[in-house]
């Protein structure tokens, strides 16, 4: 009896613990944590998603929400097992089962799946469509589009949801369809030009666009707009938002914009802590660069021929041709007759092959003319140019007009109707101020050498466009953030880097000679308080690694290399082979720099804040073959590219090989022009020119490759 007493007593305070146990976790339950990342099928975090834990009862315990990198936790949940649940718009329903443990963070990711209309989600019929923003910070008058003369301004750029306060009005919200189809995340080049702003004046920057999540990252900008350049009576401009994905354009908007007048003592009140640039003296009337009459860009396709478009800047232009260039009040593309991507590179091999038999001593004519002429027997203390009879130089115009006259019919006389007619205006049309053509040339994947077209019923130098026009060359893929500001002038230089050949023992030191005396003319001419010459490839990259926000100007006297070699063999015919180095300049026997060694220099560097080259300088590489032309165009980087990206402001090359005293002497005459203030596309036309009347043409082995101040038309995508 005693015993079950004592069994009876002991049951009865195990059951008293068990409920003083029980009344306890009631009153303070063990609790544990939850965290993971929600992300969409590509791997891309989905921001703002909302998450629920429900319990077994089917009640909703706690709720969460992820951050911008697509991150939540839920803390402080009591330990259980729960179902998780993401219901986002335009996916799937997601749940899942979880457990959270005593004393530990659980984990759980979420993927989600795109929703289909006829699945749980019935929403995404009645989705909006995304659409283009783009919203200033501050604004006047509360009015979105209307600017605050001289103060720092903000755009942010985005696709997503229509913003309230965006400056863009129907139909500029429309997002290029190509855009909306893509399933995986799209890279895009943004990038704004503002006609009323001085300096800063066209940015570029890099967002990306998620089709799973409906909406883009932002691309933000900085300017001040001046009211003195916009409209005197109104205070109208306008900012031109480029879209480029690819090399490939998909969009070109134009914001109109207001630049208001304020006064100033009213403005210093509301805003005593920002800085005003009209509360400080401005500088002199600024003289740009002019800009670029006519814009062509050129689109490889994947599948069929060659696209062009024709952008009139010019309003002479403009006004005579838009019945041509426009379809629909908006740019037409032009499609060439059956000019492929593969026969291009084929006509560019040829091309590079003939600049070579030009420019390597090959060219007959051009041997005679070397053995004739006192440059030509490299003697160092004559300043002679290499001059040619007119034997000679007719017959190096022809080897150049075989090149170009192919490609100039494929282009232009083989193409559509219209883009016939108005390319034959376009070469008989004269202005009023009777100033040069200047042409822009945008293009991706298309290295052939422009200044080379010819109109064949033009057989003199007159027919080639290297000494008709002012040319630039730009590249569409280009990253880097922004353009030139709109002038250049010798007091722009400040510090240079001169790179130089340095000869080893028992090689010929000619080279080596001119490249210190073009270094020591460059010096006595430009006003260059910090100059350096660079004998070897290494000082050469630390010199601009050092000096990255100074440099003005950079100039290189080398040898040079596109990185392959032609050889002829016994029975007549070309061998091309690659080598391993590739691209290069070559500053010693062991000695190189490539593309890549360039873009390294920007490792660590955010480049879409700021380019590398911080002060856009000029940069001519007077060396063989450094410019795009090359016998398997595409192949990979190149160096005026490379450069372009690092913030070059433009790159004067070389498309072949060219004899060493003509480099010299052509060097030293663009080293005048730019001494004398003139901008760089007018600068390489004049030598072109100067040479030309000394009957030599081989002012058509250089190129011009640059970003100009304007990148796109002032006429509205409407």
């Amino acid at each position: 009896m005693i015993v079950k007493r004592l069994a009876l007593a002991f049951i009865l305070f195990l059951m008293t613990i068990s409920l003083c146990l029980s009344a306890q976790e009631r009153e303070h339950p063990v609790l544990g944590s939850l965290s993971g990342q929600v992300q969409d099928a590509s791997g891309a975090a989905v921001a703002h998603a909302s998450l629920e834990l429900i319990n077994s009862g089917g009640l909703v315990v706690a709720t969460a929400q992820t951050n911008e990198s697509g991150s939540y936790v839920f803390v402080a949940v009591p330990i259980g097992k729960y179902k998780l649940k993401a219901n986002v718009t335009g996916f799937k329903t997601f749940q899942d089962s979880v457990e959270i443990g005593v004393g530990q963070t659980s984990r759980k990711d979420v993927i989600l799946d795109i929703g289909s209309c006829t699945m749980t989600v019935t929403v995404c019929a009645s989705l909006p469509e995304p659409v283009y923003n783009a919203v200033f910070s501050p604004t006047a008058k509360n009015d979105n589009s209307h600017l605050i003369d001289g103060q720092l301004t903000k755009l942010k750029f985005f696709i997503g949801l229509h913003d309230t306060k965006s400056a863009l009005k129907l139909p500029l919200w429309t997002v290029n369809p190509k855009i909306l189809e893509q399933k995986q995340n799209v890279p895009l080049t943004i990038t704004m030009t503002c006609l009323a702003c001085a300096v800063d004046s066209v940015q570029s920057q890099v967002m990306t666009y998620s089709n799973q999540q409906r909406r883009s990252s932002q691309a933000e900008f900085q300017f001040v707009p001046l009211r003195s350049r916009a409209d005197a009576q109104t205070g109208a401009s306008n900012i031109l938002i480029d879209v480029v994905n690819g090399g490939v354009r998909y969009d070109h908007l134009v914001i109109d914009i207001f630049v208001e007048k304020v006064d100033q003592a009213t403005q210093r009140a509301k805003n005593k802590n920002k800085i005003i640039l009209a509360d400080f003296p401005q500088a002199g009337p600024e003289v740009p660069e002019p800009a670029p009459d006519l814009i062509i860009t050129v689109r490889p396709q994947t599948l069929g021929p060659l696209e062009l478009q024709l952008d009139p800047i010019n309003p002479e232009l403009r006004k005579r041709f838009s019945s041509l260039y426009l379809k629909k009040g908006e740019l037409r593309w032009f499609q060439t007759e059956d000019l492929t991507t593969d026969e291009l590179a084929t006509v560019e091999a040829q091309a590079a092959l003939t600049l070579r038999g030009i420019a390597d001593k090959k060219d007959l004519a051009l041997q005679q003319a070397l053995a004739q002429s006192p440059a030509g027997s490299i003697n160092l203390d004559t300043t002679d140019y290499v001059t040619l009879s007119n034997s000679d130089r007719e017959a190096i115009l022809k080897s150049f007009l075989s090149i170009g006259q192919y490609f100039y019919s494929r282009l232009f006389q083989d193409a559509e109707p219209d883009l016939k007619e108005m390319i034959k205006r376009l070469e008989g049309f004269s202005f009023p101020d009777n100033h040069n053509l200047r042409i822009l040339v945008r293009t991706n994947g298309v290295s052939f050498p422009w200044q080379l077209l010819h109109e064949p019923s033009q057989a003199n130098e007159e027919g080639f466009w290297g000494f008709r026009y002012e040319l630039i060359v730009d590249s569409l893929a280009k990253t880097y953030p922004g353009l030139a500001p709109s002038t250049f002038t010798p007091a722009d230089v400040g510090t240079s880097v001169l790179g130089v050949y340095k000869a080893v023992e028992g090689e010929s030191v000619v080279v080596s000679t001119l490249a210190h005396k073009q270094a020591n003319y460059f010096k006595s001419k430009m006003a260059s308080h910090d100059s350096y010459i660079a004998d070897s490839n290494i000082s050469f990259l630390d010199i601009l690694k050092a000096n990255s926000g100074q440099l003005g100007f950079v100039l290189v006297y080398t040898h040079g290399s596109s990185g392959v070699i032609v050889e002829e063999t016994a029975d007549g015919h070309l061998v091309v082979q690659h080598e391993l180095q590739g691209p290069r300049l070559i500053f010693s026997q062991t000695g190189y720099v490539g593309p890549i060694d360039l873009m390294k220099l920007a490792v660590g560097t955010d480049t879409r804040k700021k380019p590398f080259l911080q002060k856009y300088p000029v940069v001519l590489l007077n060396a063989c073959e450094t410019g795009t032309s090359s016998i398997s165009p595409g192949v990979g980087l190149t160096l005026p590219v490379a450069l372009l990206h690092l913030g070059a402001r433009g790159v004067i090359t070389t498309e072949s090989p060219v004899s060493d005293v003509f480099a010299y002497n052509f060097g030293n005459d663009l080293i005048d022009k730019f001494a004398e203030g003139k901008d760089i596309a007018q600068g390489l036309l004049e030598v072109r020119k100067k040479y030309s009347s000394l009957g030599n043409p081989l002012g058509l082995l250089y190129s011009f490759y640059g970003g100009s101040e304007i990148t796109g038309s002032p006429n509205p995508r409407r």
